[in-house]
């Protein structure tokens, strides 16, 4: 932008009408320069993580203090881990049969990095000036890639946005401005979105499942052999964070275009400082998104 400015008081913002009565921001985006051409180009790369990660117990801990819930509640009660399943997964004797995850480390990342790439030029003469730019932004999540099964579950944002801003000074006291600007903005990520994979890996059990098996034990299947188990109680299947993370993806592609025309004249020879401006533009908003899932094997 080439400045803003904020209006405040009754008086400036009656022009508005009611809309304006919280105040009105106005906004100038820069326009051409007279003179020799300028090209401008600004490369950013940077580094993010998370504000604060939640500590969790570990899980022999998790286990002890699951059994020693029960007891508090009923000293008769059927404890749900038994000592020889504590026993071997603090030995880790066999990942498979006595799991050990730790849902946050296996599906979330420590940082990511992301990008930003500006480039401008503007010149021209006193008849015509003109100010084009561009801009990409490239944001990744912190979720670990992850193509098991053929697409990225990570969350990646792309926005591409392009402007060209064109001065003509038609007669010395008319001005014309024409404007064309584009915002693309393509999203992909995994079903529910990140919230949703940081939820069940802070929920989910961990040690009633492995996240997923070596293909090897089974040969000829050509999908992925997630881990899970039986609920007791009849309570159906647990969540495994690992498979619903890897269960589908949502990918949303929008697009705004406007163009802008605007004319300003000049009427000093009437009254000193006066002028009249015209402005028409056009608006053109598209959107397109897909889902895509698929039920985990287990």
């Amino acid at each position: 932008i080439a400045g803003f400015s904020i209006l405040k008081d009754a008086t400036a913002t009656s022009l508005y009408g009611a809309r304006g009565a919280n105040g009105v921001l106005l906004i100038n985006t820069k326009t051409g320069a007279a003179g020799t051409t300028k090209f401008n180009v600004r490369i950013e790369n940077s580094t993010s993580t998370n504000t604060r990660n939640i500590g969790l117990a570990d899980n022999i801990s998790y286990m002890t203090l699951a059994n020693e819930a029960v007891l508090t509640r009923n000293p008769l009660g059927v404890l749900p881990y038994s000592q020889n399943k504590i026993d071997h997964t603090a030995n880790g004797d066999n990942p498979l049969l006595y799991p050990n995850n730790n849902w946050i480390q296996e599906l979330i990342k420590n940082q990511t990095t992301n990008q930003r790439v500006n480039m401008n030029g503007s010149g021209g003469s006193e008849k015509a000036k003109y100010y084009l730019a561009m801009t990409y932004n490239n944001d990744n999540g912190n979720l670990k890639d992850n193509s098991l099964n053929g697409f990225s579950n990570n969350i990646k944002l792309q926005s591409y946005s392009l402007l060209s801003n064109v001065t003509l000074n038609l007669t010395k006291t008319t001005e014309a401005l024409v404007s064309l600007k584009g915002q693309f903005d393509d999203y992909n990520g995994p079903i529910g979105g990140g919230g949703h994979v940081y939820v069940n890996a802070l929920w989910s059990n961990p040690v009633a499942f492995p996240g997923v098996y070596p293909g090897g034990l089974l040969p000829y299947a050509n999908h992925p052999l997630f881990g899970n188990a039986l609920i007791p109680g009849g309570g159906g299947l647990y969540v495994n964070p690992y498979a619903q993370s890897l269960s589908g993806f949502q990918s949303e592609n929008t697009s705004t275009m406007t163009a802008q025309f605007s004319l300003k004249q000049n009427l000093d020879a009437v009254t000193q400082g006066l002028s009249a401006r015209m402005m028409a533009y056009t608006t053109r908003y598209a959107d397109y998104s897909v889902n895509r899932s698929i039920s985990p094997y287990y």
